[in-house]
């Protein structure tokens, strides 16, 4: 079984992060975030990591979880093709409470799901 936790799109960036939970033959859940950006007009998968299922908590106001990164692989390829000036992608996962409506990051506004979890790139 898999479940798309959350996703974000930051298109301004042009970069998105896709929160995914899945139960493969055991007991226990894994958790995985990809990170895409868009270039040359498609989203491309940049990278990401897995691990397992973090532990369900109980948040009043707002929990920032892991996040993690990854080195834009498409912008390194533009000239000057340097690895080095590549701009860096990162997110984080974000546990909400009950009561909060929305999160602003940036200028973006993102609205607070009824499970009450969210990925911000």
């Amino acid at each position: 079984m898999l479940t798309v936790v959350s996703a974000d799109v930051d298109a301004t960036a042009g970069v998105g992060a896709i929160w995914i939970v899945w139960r493969p033959k055991s007991t226990r859940a894994r958790e995985r975030v990809a990170l895409v950006e868009w270039h040359d007009e498609q989203w491309r998968y940049a990278g990401g990591g897995s691990g397992p299922q973090d532990d369900p908590v109980d948040v009043d106001l707002l929990d920032v979880r892991s996040g993690g990164g990854v080195l834009s692989l498409t912008r390194s390829i533009d000239p000057p093709r340097s690895i080095t000036a590549a701009p860096w992608i990162s997110c984080a996962k974000v546990r909400l409470g009950r009561d909060v409506g929305h999160v602003l990051i940036g200028a973006r506004r993102i609205q607070n799901p009824k499970h009450c979890k969210i990925i911000a790139v």
